[in-house]
This record gives structure tokens, sequence and C-alpha cells, in this order.
């Protein structure tokens, strides 16, 4: 589902702000409940099989959905922040979720799983502070009487 709505604010950028700011707090809810799910699936697996074995082997099938659903939300927060898109996520209805948003933003830059990834986490961040952080735009001077 975020690789659709995706798709549609990379298409209509600022013309689909209304309807993707009434989705996006349902979406990051779902996808954050299933990220905790499968979280807990990994750790139930790791610890019924030796940790020698899965030492360096490949991937759980729990570990490649995360990490695929992973990089389908920071893709999504990516179109957000480079189509202008900001106030969707500050939006009354999102504002709950930009803590945990931050959070898993944070966990991308430093967790990975890949350095293309970590890369596009640093990009979302570091537009979130550009905007968020900017100087307020000082008041022009009052004419002396």
């Amino acid at each position: 589902m975020s690789r659709l709505v995706n798709q549609l604010v990379l298409k209509f950028k600022g013309r689909i702000a209304q309807p993707v700011s009434s989705m996006l707090a349902h979406l990051t809810a779902a996808t954050f409940a299933h990220i905790a799910l499968l979280d807990g699936q990994i750790v139930a697996e790791k610890a019924a099989t030796d940790g020698a074995a899965r030492a360096g082997g490949p991937q759980s099938q729990y570990e490649r959905e995360r990490h695929s659903l992973l990089r389908s939300y920071y893709g999504l927060l990516h179109s957000l922040v480079h189509s202008e898109l900001f106030g969707v996520l500050t939006d009354g209805a999102n504002a709950p979720h930009v803590e945990a948003a931050l959070r898993v933003l944070l966990q991308g830059c430093t967790e990975g799983p890949d350095l293309q990834l970590m890369r596009q986490c640093l990009l979302v961040l570091h537009r979130l502070v550009e905007e968020w952080c900017a100087p307020w735009p000082s008041p022009s001077p009052s004419p002396s009487p």
C-alpha cells in the first residue's frame, strides 16, 4: 500500500496532500504494528535456532519482510519530504506518529540493512531538519517616524 501512495505522491505532489494526510496515520500505525509483530517473530525464531548456526547465515523470511516493509515506508517518507508535503507529517491526525517515524528513521540511518537505505534515511532526516529548524524569517524593520 505504501508503494502505491508513494507513486501517487510523486505523480501529484502538493495536489494530493489532503488524501495522503487522511490515510497516513492509518498506514503508519499498520506499518508499525506489523513491524512489531515481525520483530517478535524474529526474536522467537532466533531463540529457537542455535546462535552459531544463524551467525552470518541467510536472512529469515521475517527479516526479509521487515526490511522490505521498512524500505517501502522510508521511500514514502522520502517522497513526502522531497515533494514539499511536510504538513502531511505534522497534520493533527499524523502528529502522534512523528516521534515513532523519527525513531525508525534514526534506526535506519545506523542499522541499515544496506548503505542505500541508510543514505535514504539520512536524506529524509536532513530535509526535515532543514525544514523544521530553518531560521525564522526576520521581520522587516518598521519605518521610523
